[in-house]
Formats: C-alpha cells, sequence, structure tokens
C-alpha cells in the first residue's frame, strides 16, 4: 500500500514542467490526481474554480504551481505597465488563492486530521522529489536576482 492510496490530489499549473512532473510523482504515489492549467479553467475566476472543484468533490492535497512571469520576460522593470503586474498577481497569487480557498471547505482531513483546513503549510512531503523543488526555488531565485 502507497502512502498516498485512496487520496485526491489537485495541481494546478501542470501543462508542463514542474507542475506535470509534480501531479505525475503525487499519482505515481498512489493518489487519484486532478490537474488543471489555465487551457482547462481559468483559476483566476472565483466562480470557475469553485465549479471545477465541485466536480472533484472531497480534496485531500492541493498543489499550486501555476504562475508566472505572464510573457514580461527580459522586460525592464520600468517598462513594466500596470496591467502587466496585474496578469502576473493574477496568474500567482490570485490562482493560489482561489484554489486555497475553493479546496480548504472540501478538504477531507484525511492527510492531517489535526490541521484545520485551508492552513498554509510551506512542506515538502516525502514522496515529492526534493529535487524538483530545489529546481524550482533555484529558477524562482535567478528571476528575482535578474531584476
Amino acid at each position: 500500500m502507497s502512502e498516498l492510496d485512496g487520496m485526491v490530489a489537485v495541481v494546478t499549473g501542470t501543462a508542463q514542467g514542474i507542475g506535470r512532473a509534480i501531479a505525475e510523482g503525487i499519482g505515481a504515489a498512489g493518489a487519484t490526481v486532478h490537474g488543471v492549467d489555465r487551457d482547462d479553467v481559468d483559476l483566476t475566476v472565483s466562480a470557475a474554480v469553485e465549479e471545477f472543484f465541485a466536480g472533484v468533490g472531497d480534496v485531500d492535497i492541493l498543489v499550486n504551481v501555476a504562475g508566472g512571469v505572464v510573457g514580461q520576460t527580459h522586460v525592464p522593470i520600468d517598462e513594466v505597465t500596470d496591467e502587466a503586474w496585474d496578469a502576473v498577481v493574477d496568474a500567482n497569487l490570485r490562482t493560489t488563492m482561489n484554489c486555497t480557498r475553493a479546496a480548504a471547505s472540501r478538504y477531507s482531513g484525511k492527510v492531517s486530521p489535526t490541521r484545520p483546513a485551508g492552513s498554509i503549510t510551506p512542506e515538502i512531503p516525502s514522496f515529492v522529489d526534493r529535487t524538483i523543488h530545489r529546481s524550482f526555488s533555484a529558477a524562482r531565485m535567478r528571476t528575482i536576482s535578474k531584476c
């Protein structure tokens, strides 16, 4: 029996890269994985996110990976418009908030029965390859340091 047998996970940002790899890893560990990306659901719209999660049902695990620079690669900071910055904030913060809020009301309690639904947990479970996390952190740091 696997660590995640019988659990339901939602992973955002599964179209490619880190999101896809995490979804595959969680699935290989036994969970039923519902991957979602902006091509599937507009995660910046609360109602669309609620509808998606209603179709999923109870949720044991939520991994928010969706986000990015939304076309702002190599754009000098003084040339980033308010509209472009709003798109970055929506892709990285609004999507996370919408998905976390929707998942919190459907949290099964299987992962940590003592932790309240909707608590923020910045930990890496044993079934996620730490190499992926280190690579992701390094990539984010390079992005920030190039400003």
